[in-house]
C-alpha cells in the first residue's frame, strides 16, 4: 500500500498524489480510464459551468484553465456517484433514458441505462437498489461535484 502514487504512460507521468486523490479527481482521460471504472462522457464546453452532452446539459464545479467555448472536452463521473430515479425528468445534471442492463453482483448492483446513445453506468449497494427493471425509463442524476471535466 502506498499513501502516494504516480500514474504513467508509456514512460510519461501524467498525475502523482494520493490514491483517493487521484481516482476522485483525475486530471486526463487516461487516469480517469486506467484508476477504477469511470463513465467517460464526450462533450462540449458552452462558456459557462456548462458542459453539453449529447442533448443534455451538466452543471459542474471545476473546470480545466485556459477552456474556451466550443471546446471538446470528456467529463468524468464515477458509477457509486450517479444516482437512478423511475421516470424521466428534464433538468440539468439528468440524463433521462431506458434501463438496458442491470447486473447483480452480490455486494453491488450496476445499472446500464442508454441515454439517447450516450452509455451511463451507475453503481449502487443492494439495499439502495433503485426501484427499475431492464426496459424501463430511468433518469441518471449526475452532482455537479462528481462530474470532472477534463480536456479532449
Amino acid at each position: 500500500m502506498s499513501d502516494r502514487i504516480a500514474v504513467m504512460d508509456k514512460g510519461k507521468t501524467l498525475q502523482i498524489g494520493a490514491p483517493v486523490q487521484i481516482y476522485e479527481r483525475p486530471n486526463c482521460r487516461f487516469v480517469a480510464d486506467f484508476i477504477g471504472t469511470s463513465n467517460l462522457l464526450e462533450g462540449f464546453f458552452n462558456g459557462s459551468p456548462k458542459i453539453k452532452v449529447g442533448g443534455f446539459h451538466l452543471m459542474v464545479e471545476d473546470l480545466p484553465k485556459g477552456l474556451s467555448p466550443g471546446a471538446p472536452v470528456t467529463v468524468s463521473v464515477r458509477p457509486e456517484d450517479i444516482i437512478v430515479l423511475p421516470g424521466t425528468e428534464k433538468e440539468d445534471n439528468r440524463l433521462h433514458g431506458t434501463v438496458t442492463f442491470i447486473r447483480d453482483v452480490g455486494s453491488s448492483v450496476e445499472i446500464y441505462l442508454n441515454c439517447d446513445g450516450v452509455q451511463i453506468i451507475s453503481q449502487s449497494t443492494p439495499k439502495g437498489r433503485p426501484e427499475v427493471k431492464q426496459g424501463d425509463k430511468a433518469t441518471a442524476v449526475l452532482p455537479a461535484d462528481a462530474c470532472v471535466v477534463l480536456k479532449s
